[in-house]
């Protein structure tokens, strides 16, 4: 936190994890959260948030920093530039819009997850992201301690997709709205026109349910998502956007790698997406590999 005259008037947060980055084990921080008040802006607040941060991971051994910038977010940009971050990779952040029923396919059987499925999920997500930046593989028991971790989350949020008797797609929801809840308090110009055109559609044919300006939005973030075939990674997004309709949700939110192999199957549905641009800053001489960079795994909870 930063204080003036015992006001607080900045914070800044930020999260330890032993993860993989360019193939190599390393201990990583990732960084989130900074604000500051409008009113105490432009006094170097944010860079003295920032050098406590590296400070502090200077006592604890971290190798990496890393954060997550929306596209168009330039103060923010020329602030970790000017500290000595690199853009690393881009990710999109699909919001896949929930405003009709979908049909399931009786090709393709849908489930709630078994305690006993647990180790075939693992190997999925592991062989899912196994290439992925920022991924440390999950064994059994910390995928049950992941799950366990998350607030207002448990197995019961998570489905499986069988064919042929095999586990083909697992994917959970997270009800993130008992986290957060998102108001509206105004669009980027970009939405604007669409979500007119839309309102406008509204009036002849069943269309995406835009909050307005002083509405709630209301979204589920799909974790964990893994598959080896897309037709039934299609199945459980149909499954769970079901569930997200009675429950009133105006979306679905997963990040994902710009060169995902997930993101064909996530395309055949109606969506928006945004640019996530993730930088990433080394610490104790540790160079950035210069070569072809690898596929980056978001976590939800970096979100």
């Amino acid at each position: 936190m930063a204080e003036e005259e015992g006001r607080i008037v900045g914070t800044a947060e930020c999260a330890m994890r032993d993860l993989t980055f360019d193939g190599r084990p390393c201990r990583a921080l990732y960084e989130f959260g900074f604000m500051v008040d409008p009113a105490h802006r432009r006094k170097g607040i944010a860079t003295r948030l920032q050098e406590a941060i590296e400070a502090y991971a200077a006592q604890r051994d971290v190798d990496l920093l890393h954060l997550n910038i929306v596209e168009g977010n330039e103060p923010s940009i020329r602030l970790f530039t000017r500290m000595g971050f690199k853009f690393w990779k881009e990710q999109k952040e699909l919001m896949l819009m929930v405003y009709k029923e979908m049909k399931p396919s009786v090709d393709v059987h849908i489930r709630p997850i078994e305690i006993t499925d647990t180790d075939d999920v693992v190997a999925l997500i592991n062989e899912t992201y196994y290439d992925h930046d920022l991924f440390q593989p999950f064994s059994a028991g910390t995928f049950i301690d992941y799950v366990e971790r998350l607030p207002f989350y448990n197995f019961e949020n998570i489905f499986v997709a069988e064919r042929d008797g095999e586990i083909k797609a697992c994917l959970g929801y997270w009800e993130y709205d008992y986290v957060i809840r998102f108001k509206v308090l105004n669009y980027a110009i970009r939405y604007r026109i669409p979500a007119l055109v839309t309102r406008f559609l509204g009036l002849f044919t069943k269309v995406p349910r835009i909050p307005r300006r002083g509405d709630y939005m209301s979204q589920l973030f799909l974790v964990p998502m893994a598959c080896k075939d897309d037709e039934c990674l299609c199945e459980l997004v149909k499954h769970v956007n079901n569930i997200a309709l009675e429950g009133g949700a105006h979306f679905l939110n997963v990040s994902l790698d710009k060169e995902s192999h997930l993101l064909p199957a996530l395309s055949k549905f109606m969506l928006t997406e945004t640019k996530i641009l993730s930088h990433v800053k080394p610490l104790k001489g540790r160079s950035l590999y210069t070569g072809k960079k690898r596929r980056m795994f978001m976590d939800v909870i970096d979100l």
